[in-house]
């Protein structure tokens, strides 16, 4: 067995190792990032077995939690760990086709993916902060990477509200030690009882607002539109499929783990319904489709946030299952919508629905794999979309809010809609000739693989997301495999 402890360490050494290897040539740093990702994805896979019930505990210095730093990787923080790995590892390879000769923007990306990589593995939780802000700093400098006014002013919108996230963050971190002088996420769980109901609500006040800015949850995701549109392509795909899941990842955590189901989060039930409506009406009315992808992104998570709240009312495994289906189909139906998007602009950056103008036509792959990319986040039959969509309208339904249902299905309705008008338009008249390369095709048919094959055979995912569902489900089981007793 390969410790699992390499995927933070390898990434962290091959991060500082680009600068030494573009000293020697400029064509080395773009081979670093799928080269380290492979190694973390072997790692990972060869510790599959390993993890069974509870959390695979691996300590730092021989040394026992609560008293040192561990990482604590159970099936739920697997999952999400995998999918990390596999998305960048698709991105490292289209960034191979990439004209880039700048080092900083390697660097950057391999330390987003550790950022993401450790806040999903970590069993401490100051680490958690230490994860969210090299995560965060480098979605800065990512978003940034342009240089143009837009992504310049969506990384600095970025920079200001995450700042003021990570901050609160932090203070709920150290309202916690103080109550409980421990910072081992099992510890501190099994030490909660014994904290005053007003510390707990305080606490976890500041960590909603600390991780609603990486959910994008309303109001704190007025950054988001202008950092999707201003961002790359990839970076937004980066943005949707791996920095909001590692967001989600951390929320389930500390709400489920730490605070049992903690009680405000009827607080997050009403915000993820209302970033869920006013989102989607946003994306009604936007004339660039870019944009429109952001706000449809912020209403996917919107409804993600709700289902992943109504466990506040109902503590049901299928719910649980819910969440990790949607966050899955949101990574995966939205990595490709980017995508492709940006194949059918042929690399212009002109994302206007009038300029996309039979786009579709000169590049059929981008235009059907965009279709796509749309039916499953529409949750359209024969697509992993359906099945998402189908258990959160279930879920609803358990936790007893069947009036809701309706208005789902509604605001479904307006995706349809643009999403639909879009769509006519770049199937119609006569765009300019494009190509795409053969490794941006390729990525991009992958993405579209896994939203085809999880919707005609679902079965595997859902055994897969029960099973994570499972780990996150029973804390008592997480908190024993790690100090070995309440």
């Amino acid at each position: 067995m390969v410790s699992p402890i390499l995927v933070i360490a390898l990434s962290l050494f091959f991060a500082f190792v680009i600068p030494l290897l573009g000293m020697l040539s400029k064509k080395l740093p773009r081979w670093v990032p799928p080269i380290s990702i492979l190694v973390n994805l072997l790692i990972l896979l060869s510790n599959m077995d390993k993890i069974s019930g509870g959390a695979m505990l691996i300590t730092t210095a021989g040394i026992k939690p609560p008293i040192a730093i561990n990482l604590a990787i159970d099936r739920f923080g697997f999952l999400f760990a995998l999918l990390i790995q596999t998305v960048g590892f698709l991105l490292s390879i289209y960034y191979l086709a990439q004209d880039t000769k700048d080092e900083r923007f390697y660097m950057l990306f391999l330390l987003n993916i550790l950022g993401a990589s450790g806040i999903v593995m970590t069993g401490d939780l100051f680490n958690s902060f230490v994860f969210l802000e090299i995560l965060e700093i480098s979605s800065f400098g990512l978003v940034a990477v342009q240089k143009d006014k837009k992504s310049l002013e969506g990384a600095f919108k970025y920079m200001m509200i995450g700042a003021i996230g990570s901050s609160l963050y932090l203070l709920g971190i150290i309202v916690l030690y103080l109550s409980t002088g421990s910072l081992n996420m099992a510890d501190i769980a099994r030490l909660m009882p014994n904290i005053p109901d007003s510390i707990k609500l305080f606490a976890g006040l500041l960590f909603l607002i600390g991780i609603g800015v990486e959910v994008e949850l309303f109001p704190l995701n007025a950054w988001a539109p202008d950092a999707y549109e201003g961002a790359q392509d990839s970076i937004s795909t980066q943005l949707s499929s791996i920095i909001s899941k590692a967001g989600i990842y951390l929320a389930a955590r500390i709400f489920f783990t730490i605070f049992n189901g903690f009680y405000a989060l009827e607080v997050v039930l009403y915000l993820g319904i209302i970033t869920f409506i006013i989102a989607e009406l946003a994306a009604l009315m936007q004339k660039n489709v870019k944009r429109m992808l952001a706000y449809s992104s912020i209403g996917q998570m919107g409804l993600l946030l709700f289902v992943f709240a109504l466990i506040s009312k109902r503590a049901d495994i299928f719910i649980f299952t819910t969440i990790i289906l949607l966050a899955l189909n949101h990574a995966f139906g939205k990595g490709l919508l980017f995508l492709s998007l940006g194949a059918l602009t042929g690399g212009t950056r002109e994302y206007y629905i009038d300029s996309l103008k039979g786009s579709g036509k000169s590049n059929v792959l981008a235009g059907l794999l965009f279709t796509m990319g749309a039916f499953t986040i529409l949750g359209m039959p024969f697509f992993f979309g359906f099945w998402s969509k189908i258990s959160a309208l279930i879920s609803i339904m358990k936790a007893g809010y069947v009036y809701l249902i309706g208005l789902v299905l509604l605001v479904s309705l307006f995706e349809i809609y643009y999403y639909g008008r879009v769509i006519v338009n770049i199937f119609s008249g006569e765009g300019k000739a494009q190509k795409t390369g053969f490794i941006y095709a390729s990525i991009m048919v992958i993405f579209a693989l896994f939203i085809i094959a999880f919707g005609v055979w679902p079965h595997p995912v859902f055994s897969f997301a029960h099973k994570a569902a499972v780990a996150l489900f029973e804390r008592t089981t997480y908190i024993t495999s790690i100090m070995g007793g309440m």
